[in-house]
């Protein structure tokens, strides 16, 4: 529903000012049932949720969902699209915006930058804030855009870390910002990668299986803190059980190193068993099914050496 034409500049002021209170919490919620501000209700609807979890940690935590269980970002994205289809002149710089800021914790941050540089467009009280975050979405898609792959490992391995360093320095600028954990949430990613490329080539790096471990850990070590933390430490106990494996099948007269196997064996029986001790994670039921695999496992190669 569109505002009258002498009206238009007071109501996009004061939906303005409303809609800053429920982006930037500790400002409060305006409520209003005034009819002069019927046009735009039902924008403030879309955006009640969507604002609550705007400071959500996403690096310590799981996305917030809505009550359907979808993604809560992606659902108000195509929420606000209904709101522009039904209502294309109304309120564009606060669509816009809301629009960009979800793109951010989705990810897309080319996206989240048109969506900024638009605002910034536009006689909108949006402007200043829109421009300075437009500027840290510039940075985030470059940084995104950065290739992954190559033609060869070493390569791949310069490759990744170039991204890395890209996303650090954008942790470093974002500290205690709302894209901080966004940030870290995407140098926690790359990091994965780069520690999966390694743990895949380990047959080829100088050292492969002890600088996997020692990635792995420093993996663990290092973001301790993410919703990703017990993830992290079954890559590692798999990978032990991958080193298993290999002490167990190599040898060509089958006599395998048993000291060596039962190493391997016992540091990913702990990390499982440390895993399906705790309650509440969804990594839960996966340490346990792999444990009770690795010791009938274990039993049986040591039933074989015998």
């Amino acid at each position: 529903m569109r505002t009258h034409p002498h009206r238009s500049r007071r109501a996009l002021a004061a939906l303005a000012v409303l809609i800053w209170r429920l982006l930037f919490p500790g400002l409060g919620v305006a409520e209003t049932r005034d009819g002069e501000y019927a046009a735009y209700e039902n924008l403030i609807e879309v955006l009640a949720d969507f604002a609550r979890h705007l400071r959500d940690d996403l690096y310590r935590f799981p996305p917030p969902s809505d009550v359907t269980g979808e993604n809560l970002f992606a659902a108000t994205l195509t929420r606000l699209e209904n709101f522009h289809t039904l209502h294309p002149t109304d309120m564009p710089d606060v669509v816009a915006f809301a629009k960009a800021e979800a793109y951010v914790r989705l990810g897309d941050y080319a996206k989240a930058e048109r969506a900024f540089q638009s605002v910034a467009r536009l006689d909108s009280p949006l402007k200043p804030l829109a421009e300075e975050r437009g500027t840290v979405a510039t940075a985030m898609a470059r940084a995104a855009a950065l290739p992954e792959r190559t033609d060869n490992l070493e390569g791949r391995i310069a490759s990744l870390r170039t991204k890395l360093d890209a996303w650090d320095a954008l942790v470093r600028q974002t500290t205690g910002g709302p894209y901080e954990s966004v940030s870290r949430r995407e140098e926690e990613r790359i990091e994965q990668r780069l520690l999966a490329t390694i743990i895949e080539s380990r047959a080829w790096l100088d050292g492969g299986a002890d600088t996997a471990i020692g990635s792995a850990a420093f993996l663990i070590a290092k973001h301790s803190e993410s919703a990703n933390a017990a993830t992290h430490a079954l890559r590692l106990a798999d990978l032990q059980v991958a080193l298993a494996r290999t002490c167990a099948d190599g040898p060509i007269d089958g006599k395998i190193d048993q000291a060596v196997f039962a190493e391997h064996v016992a540091a990913a029986m702990e990390i499982y068993a440390r895993i399906a001790s705790l309650d509440g994670v969804p990594e839960k039921a996966e340490a346990e099914g792999k444990l009770r695999a690795l010791e009938a496992y274990r039993h049986t190669v040591l039933s074989n050496a015998r």
